[in-house]
């Protein structure tokens, strides 16, 4: 049974073959074993929490302190993790099991039973998920079962790449500095060497708004989007994707035209600008709003502007650019939901803030449109195209 629960960012299959299920009798230590295909009920919540009933169901007993899940994800379009623990309690940090696109992975784990006998599960982006219960520990087991929490985590606070590579790190995370980030970025070569000044060109400062953006790294295009990949705890190659839409990886791109006064930045006026793209027109008796690689956008985003720091620094823009989304991911911007968008604005969502930093609301048309795009890109990985 497939629950599209985008609004939970969960896609959730369960593993059903009724009608052939076998009960294994086998009962060690307390652990009563069983193979058990019977499709689990569940339910999704305004949280994006799917709560899944497991005592009872089946062969479980109706007791059940614990279950055996073996979880299976499929399917994904981005890196992501998913979440497993009784509900009722908080939501801890420790995944049950990561997961990247292009192959199905699957991990065995011990959940402990909460309120009515349930399991929650969350995943961080959309994702199909295969839910198979393989044993039970009853109410009067001696097994200990708890929330599970992080006794190690050799990455440094997530500053190491993971298989070579930056990925996102949950929220609440220590976010590493800038400075180790930079000893951790790859050497890759430059793809736009148009870029050259501005990628030579750090910062000048700490931002008003936001004091761990100083666009303090100088390098090729890509080794700055590794850097604020680092630095800001996204996946490396959602940057990437993101800012192929934006602007196709030129700095000197800009956007946003418009013929009012008002929303020009004091750098560029009304005046006559090139096409910024191809199919672009020319822009005549107009001022662009938005500049650089990730397209900051004056109006919204005046103090990324300083000494025009977001013009003149590709590293100051992008750091400008992944401090509004952590911000967003983090779960700091309880204000959307009370403006235009779906409603169930919470920390932990991906692309969800990807869609924020376009339409500045949650999960409106427009911002979905722009998500899919981004999804089109990672798929397609347009960067490593001959010729981009």
């Amino acid at each position: 049974m497939l629950l599209n629960n985008y609004a939970s960012t969960v896609r959730l299959r369960w593993h059903s073959r009724l009608g052939r299920s076998m009960l294994v009798v086998a009962t060690v230590a307390g652990l009563i074993a069983f193979a058990s295909d019977a499709g689990l009920a569940q339910t999704a919540d305004v949280a994006g929490v799917t709560r899944v009933s497991v005592a009872g169901e089946g062969v479980v007993p109706v007791g059940a302190s614990a279950a055996v899940l073996n979880i299976a994800a499929a399917r994904a379009s981005v890196n992501g993790y998913v979440v497993a623990w009784p509900c009722g309690e908080e939501r801890p940090v420790a995944a049950s099991l990561n997961y990247r696109p292009g192959a199905a992975v699957s991990n065995a784990t011990v959940v402990a039973l909460g309120d009515a006998g349930d399991v929650c599960l969350w995943s961080s982006s959309p994702v199909d998920l295969v839910v198979d219960v393989n044993a039970a520990y009853p109410e009067s087991s001696e097994l200990v079962s708890f929330t599970p929490f992080r006794l190690l985590d050799t990455r440094n606070s997530g500053t190491s790449p993971t298989n070579g590579r930056f990925a996102t790190v949950p929220p609440g995370s220590s976010l590493p500095s800038g400075a180790q980030c930079a000893s951790l970025v790859r050497p890759s070569a430059e793809n736009r060497p148009a870029n050259a000044s501005a990628n030579a060109t750090p910062g000048t400062g700490p931002n008003n708004r936001f004091p761990r953006v100083d666009g303090d790294f100088t390098g090729t295009t890509d080794e700055i989007l590794q850097w604020v990949a680092c630095k800001w705890g996204i996946d490396e190659d959602l940057v990437r994707a993101q800012i192929v839409g934006e602007s196709y990886w030129n700095q000197s791109n800009q956007g946003d035209f418009s013929t009012d006064p008002t929303a020009c930045s004091p750098y560029f006026g009304i005046g006559n600008y090139p096409p910024q793209s191809n199919g672009d027109r020319q822009h005549i008796g107009e001022c662009p709003e938005s500049f650089g690689l990730g397209q900051v956008r004056w109006l919204y985003h005046q103090e990324a502007f300083e000494d025009a720091n977001a013009i003149l620094s590709s590293s100051y823009n992008l750091d400008y650019t992944y401090a509004v989304w952590r911000d967003c991911y983090e779960g700091n911007l309880g204000w959307l939901n009370s403006v235009d968008g779906r409603g169930d604005y919470r920390a932990g969502d991906v692309e969800g803030c990807l869609g924020v930093w376009f339409a500045g609301r949650w999960y409106t048309p427009g911002a979905e449109q722009y998500i899919a795009a981004v999804r089109t890109n990672l798929a397609e990985r347009v960067w490593e195209r001959s010729g981009f």
